[in-house]
């Protein structure tokens, strides 16, 4: 669990430079009807959400 939780907090720390996006969030939850959740919420250069 400790390697996840660092493997994801080195790609979000990383995700602009690596990517181009702008990294919002991490662990976020969906819309209520989804009931999930996003490892890592970023936008990309034309600001759309991935």
């Amino acid at each position: 669990m400790a390697l996840e939780v660092e493997l994801q907090r080195r790609i979000e720390a990383g995700m602009e430079g690596m990517l181009g996006i702008r990294f919002l969030a991490s662990k976020d939850r969906t819309r209520p009807w989804h009931r999930g959740r996003i490892a890592s919420l970023g936008l990309d250069e034309d600001n759309i959400q991935s």
